[in-house]
């Protein structure tokens, strides 16, 4: 699908920053969602008024959407796009969103998103493949800062690598 800069109008809101917590696992089977994505999003409103948070969100298992502490269940996901209806959005100016998608990298031969190969975890999320890890704003337009924290078996994956500084490393129990 071709897109031109026509066709973008400022979004409602403004993302003040992301964290992302991943749990690298390998399923029973490659199409086995077991690796999960934890993303809490931090939204500051760019106007007033009651507005539906949409957000692309493609082959993804979205297993839990909360706004401010209050999860939320009225949400929909048609055509690759989330879509939290204005009435489930409260009405203050900063917002904090956290979702929870399942992911399957070993099926994901699109290499786009987070994907397997050669034994390795790894993602690709230009142009738009952000939109297979977590629901998100995924256009050239939304910038943002990002942490990240990665977890994954020790034994089998040894080495954990993301772009950015290491804060810290260990072991979880």
């Amino acid at each position: 699908v071709e897109k031109f800069r026509k066709d973008y109008a400022p979004l409602p809101w403004e993302v003040a920053g992301i964290e992302l917590s991943f749990d690298l696992n390998d399923g029973e089977s490659d199409d086995a969602r077991a690796s999960t994505c934890s993303a809490t999003v931090q939204l500051t409103r760019r106007e007033a008024g009651s507005h539906d948070l949409v957000m692309d969100c493609e082959d993804i298992d979205l297993r839990k959407v909360v706004i401010n502490d209050v999860e939320v269940t009225d949400y929909k996901v048609e055509d690759d796009v989330l879509t939290i209806p204005a009435s489930s959005i409260p009405d203050d100016d900063n917002l904090v969103l956290h979702t929870v998608s399942g992911l399957a990298p070993a099926a994901n031969l699109q290499l786009s998103g987070l994907y397997k190969s050669s034994g390795m975890f790894c993602t690709q999320c230009e142009a738009e493949g952000f939109r297979r890890i977590t629901p998100y704003f995924d256009r050239p337009d939304v910038m943002t800062t990002y942490r990240v924290r990665l977890e994954a078996d020790s034994k089998s994956y040894p080495i954990l690598l993301s772009n950015g500084n290491k804060v810290e490393t260990g072991e979880v129990e």
